[in-house]
């Protein structure tokens, strides 16, 4: 399954509600290659995450897996759980080689992360631009942005990116989707003068990539 997704995800739900950039609610499914860059709008929504808002997998007996994707939209908290990619990640379930690169705000979240909010499941080999998404996770590893951009992950994050000089890693969506707008929209950073500085703390310039440039 590959997804993209440009546009603010947003509404208010109620008890045990799921809002995510792609997917609210996903179970038995694999999803590759996904990207997202809208914003991720939580009002009274229990569950949010940037690309998935609740994982399940309840029988076990399949697989519940994100894999290879990209969150650079900003996640707006839940009154439970928020992260970068999930907001929640049952037993059973998995998120490998994924990479968060904006932030998060936690709201009134009890539990929250740079890549998932809550988890109960499998977290391998993700990474986030902790000068970007200024919260932590335990279940991932925080670079500043510099020491994500071109070919600095290449070792770290296995599946299919395409590493390009001072762009993030962004997945590969086949021929078409490489080049896809919000694909290298994803890629593009905001650099900031120092590594000492993160998005709430922010006292010098910073440039933003031009990402049309590497098309």
């Amino acid at each position: 399954m590959y997804l993209l997704n440009g546009g603010t995800v947003q509404g208010s739900g109620g008890r045990d509600s799921y809002i995510g950039g792609l997917v609210g609610y996903f179970e038995f499914d694999v999803l590759n290659y996904g990207t997202n860059i809208g914003i991720v709008r939580s009002s009274n929504f229990d569950y949010a995450g940037g690309l998935v808002g609740y994982m399940n997998n309840l029988s076990g007996g399949s697989v519940t897996i994100v894999t290879g994707s990209m969150n650079a939209g900003i996640v707006e908290g839940a009154t439970i759980s928020v992260g970068g990619i999930a907001g929640y990640l049952a037993r059973n379930a998995k998120i490998s080689h994924c990479i968060n690169t904006n932030r998060i705000f936690t709201g009134a979240a009890s539990n929250f992360g740079a890549i998932v909010g809550e988890n109960y499941g499998s977290v391998d080999t993700c990474v986030f631009d902790e000068q970007m998404s200024v919260i932590g996770d335990a279940f991932a590893t925080g670079y500043a942005t510099q020491n994500t951009l071109g070919n600095s992950l290449a070792g770290v994050v296995f599946a299919p990116f395409v590493f390009a000089d001072n762009m993030y890693p962004r997945p590969v969506h086949g021929s078409y989707y490489e080049y896809h707008p919000i694909a290298m929209l994803a890629a593009a950073p905001i650099r900031l003068a120092t590594n000492a500085q993160n998005v709430n703390n922010v006292t010098t310039d910073f440039w933003v990539s031009n990402w049309y440039s590497y098309r």
